[in-house]
């Protein structure tokens, strides 16, 4: 009977601790944003799209203003914006801490002197389970509309960036069944794109609760091996072949100096979570 309790007490702090019912079209305020063109013909562009959960959105500590010329393409009006904390598409936190990762990775790629500009197209959705991005899942569509907008503006992403994995790493994680979800989600994008999608490791969240502090030994246990099941099937997606790389392993950002909250990233975590896609990027993107 404890042990059910605890259980049920642990999916009812994860639960929340994974941000709870998201808005279907992100943060969509463009007051004050400054519209810039989508597209320059002149220029050399790299477009990246961005989707997953909120490590992959915007909950991060603190917002950033890129140093560079960097644009968010907003999937909800298919316009183009000077890139700003909280990014238009993906879902942003309502207390201040809307922080993301991509304008910290646009900087580093646009220090390569590869590119003259980096825009960003995000629609990650804190809280999404791998189901939601499956076909007929609550977000299965915003990757497809996010590309289509991009193509009426004479762009295309070069490539997808996929960070989720929180809302599965649970005491009663399936990993056949995150592998069978992502790899009908994958098999559903290349009807419309062949941008390679790269894949972070992600696991950890414990909101306010720092390693599972005050649950009982045999939950934190069942809780770590959930997590190790996730990162396995997050690891065995990865498929050259299909256009599918590894990414970052995100969980190694961690304790206090990483996650503002045990579970978002800090201003630290972002830019070292930046710096590691950056890498994965360019690998995939060499030359």
């Amino acid at each position: 009977m404890l042990r059910s309790l605890s259980l049920l007490v642990l999916a009812s702090l994860l639960a929340v601790a994974l941000n709870g019912p998201s808005k279907a079209d992100g943060f969509n305020d463009t007051t004050g944003r400054q519209r810039v063109a989508c597209h320059v013909e002149t220029a050399r562009e790299i477009v990246i799209l961005t989707f997953g959960q909120s490590i992959s959105a915007n909950h991060g500590e603190a917002a950033h203003i890129p140093h560079g010329n960097v644009v968010n393409f907003n999937p909800n009006d298919n316009q183009c914006y000077a890139a700003t904390d909280p990014l238009l598409g993906a879902t942003a936190n309502q207390d201040g801490h809307v922080g993301s990762i991509w304008g910290y990775l646009c900087d580093g790629l646009l220090a390569t002197k590869r590119w003259d500009r980096c825009i960003i197209a995000p629609v990650a959705q804190g809280a999404t389970a791998i189901v939601d991005w499956a076909p007929g899942g609550s977000s299965s569509g915003l990757v497809r509309l996010a590309v289509e907008g991009l193509r009426a503006n004479g762009l295309a992403p070069r490539a997808m960036l996929f960070g989720q994995g929180e809302a599965d790493a649970t005491i009663t994680a399936d990993p056949a069944a995150y592998e069978a979800h992502f790899n009908a989600m994958a098999a559903n994008i290349r009807t419309f794109s062949s941008a390679p999608i790269l894949v972070a490791v992600e696991t950890i969240c414990y909101v306010r609760n720092w390693g599972l502090v005050g649950v009982d030994e045999n939950t934190r246990v069942l809780k770590w091996i959930g997590q190790e099941k996730i990162e396995q099937a997050q690891r065995a997606v990865v498929n050259p072949a299909r256009g599918i790389f590894a990414g970052p392993d995100l969980d190694f950002i961690n304790g206090k100096i990483g996650r503002w909250d045990g579970c978002h990233l800090s201003t630290y975590g972002l830019k070292a979570a930046a710096a590691q896609w950056k890498h994965y990027v360019l690998e995939v993107l060499a030359p």
